[in-house]
């Protein structure tokens, strides 16, 4: 009998695994394979068999992706390669899907007898430019770093040239490990970059708010003005790949187009000696997630706070662009006004376009938050307002909650559970929550999209109309209980005012 492929092994496992095939079926499947006269892929037959649908490949594929089998010998990595798709990953130059495929690549052509580093491999498959594997290498040996006193490992995020970094535990100097036994690490150090150490164009970096991605985002200053902005820049500008450079100038494009109170503003898209940025208001205050992790808001202010997002997005919708990413670390809550801020549109993308801007033809966007739709690997255009909606449901059912509709560590359990489950409904988790609430809910995350919302502007105008219909039951409670006590006040008075005359009364009667 041939030898299975360590890929279709995988992919067998994780279709069995999923209750997509039974053991049976795989077998079927796996003879099928084994008899035919050219090489053919496991998840071709089973499609071909019937037994999977093509949603369910697609599935299991974008799942493949993301996991090796660890029961693969040949698979093994050395530690400095685990490292460095580690750090890879992390300064959002691959994703994990391709770490992978590449150190199967590795496997292959170690068998071979060729010793090649993943770096190597990355930058062949196009994944990676010269550029950044010197990044990652610069990042791999200065992240990881050991105490000479209790010898504790650390990753210490953003290190600063020439500047000695100490242990928090002993206080005892940090060094680069000579020899990397292991990428694990007991604590992280985050280091700050000094104020007015460096500047670009106009701006003078204050600090840095947040890295991810293909982007970092510095606090700065415009140069002779107490401005404070928040500035967006590619992480390697020079040898980003022409996809990159593309998405980032989206999103600024995306933005510059938009002009709403609730949406992040931009004020300059530039590039500086090979430094592609964009300039973007600076919001002082803490994202919803934050909020959540810190209790939450109350049901009245979730509502309001949805509503708010959601007329945004209906603006944002009505200039032809959706956002694709929305999820509580993407709203701001501006700290001394209050206000609602929609942030970070890189993903978002207009009516007219494609999957251009993607090098895996998946869609993209946060699995918790996404909708079942856009896990499927369909066209973009097929992403539309409900589809946004979804996202926004999401976020409205956690802040009612305190957890989302469905939970699990499997991107792929998780979208399948979206795509054949009914969520739980919320009032399960908050029995305090409306049933007109509730329904409001339910029909954001409802998994056919023709059940949802039609528009965002149609979600605003339904929690308006709760919140006014709330405003004026609670109005009218608020009216009888004041009559209820002015009523309840004369009533009082007209008993004392009683007792007085039947005592007067008696008085006087005893007296003549």
């Amino acid at each position: 009998m041939a030898k299975t492929e360590p890929q279709d092994i995988l992919f067998g496992k994780i279709a069995l695994h999923n209750g997509f095939v039974t053991e049976e079926q795989l077998a079927n499947a796996l003879r099928v394979q084994h008899s035919s006269v050219s090489p053919r892929r496991l998840g071709e037959v089973l499609l071909e068999m019937g037994y999977i649908s093509s949603e369910q490949l697609q599935l299991i594929l974008r799942s493949q992706d993301m996991r090796l089998d660890t029961q693969d010998k040949r698979l093994k990595m050395r530690k400095r390669d685990v490292l460095f798709g580690a750090v890879a990953v992390r300064l959002g130059f691959a994703s994990k899907g391709e770490i992978n495929e590449a150190v199967r690549k590795q496997a292959q052509m170690r068998e071979q007898g060729k010793e090649v580093s993943l770096g190597e491999i990355l930058v062949e498959s196009g994944v990676l430019t010269t550029s950044q594997v010197k990044t990652v290498l610069s990042y791999q040996r200065r992240s990881i770093m050991v105490c000479q006193g209790c010898n504790r490992r650390y990753n210490v995020v953003n290190p600063i040239p020439t500047r000695q970094t100490k242990c928090p535990e002993c206080g005892s100097l940090l060094v680069e490990p000579e020899k990397l036994d292991s990428p694990k690490v007991d604590a992280s150090i985050e280091e700050e970059i000094p104020p007015g150490t460096f500047s670009i164009g106009d701006y003078i970096i204050l600090e840095e708010i947040s890295r991810g991605g293909m982007g970092v985002v510095y606090k700065a200053r415009k140069r002779g003005t107490n401005l404070i902005v928040a500035l967006k820049m590619m992480l390697d500008e020079k040898e980003s790949l022409k996809e990159e450079v593309a998405r980032f100038e989206n999103e600024a494009k995306a933005i510059a187009t938009l002009n709403h109170p609730n949406i992040v503003s931009v004020s300059d898209l530039c590039c500086v000696e090979g430094k592609r940025f964009f300039c973007m208001e600076y919001i002082e205050g803490k994202t919803l997630a934050s909020v959540i992790d810190e209790g939450g808001v109350s049901i009245k202010d979730a509502l309001s706070i949805v509503r708010t997002v959601a007329e945004a997005l209906d603006y944002a919708h009505s200039h032809k662009i959706f956002h694709r990413d929305i999820k509580p670390s993407n709203i701001m809550v501006e700290e001394k006004t209050g206000r609602i801020v929609l942030m970070d549109f890189g993903l978002a993308v207009r009516q007219e376009q494609t999957m251009r801007l993607t090098k895996t033809g998946f869609a993209v966007g946060t699995p918790l938050y996404m909708a079942p739709e856009s896990a499927m690997g369909s066209n973009i255009r097929e992403y539309d307002p409900r589809s946004d909606v979804y996202s926004l449901g999401c976020v409205l059912y956690e802040l009612l909650t305190g957890r989302l509709p469905f939970v699990t560590d499997n991107p792929l359990e998780l979208m399948v559970k979206k795509m054949n489950e009914e969520p739980p409904s919320p009032s399960v988790f908050n029995p305090l929550i409306p049933r007109a609430v509730e329904k409001i809910v339910l029909r954001c995350i409802a998994r056919k999209k023709e059940e949802r919302y039609p528009s965002a502007r149609a979600l605003a105008d339904e929690l308006a109309l709760y919140q006014n219909k709330s405003w004026a039951r609670h109005r009218r409670q608020d009216i009888l209980m004041r009559i209820a006590k002015v009523g309840a006040t004369i009533g009082l008075l007209t008993i004392i005012a009683y007792g007085v005359y039947i005592t007067t009364t008696q008085f006087f009667t005893r007296l003549f």
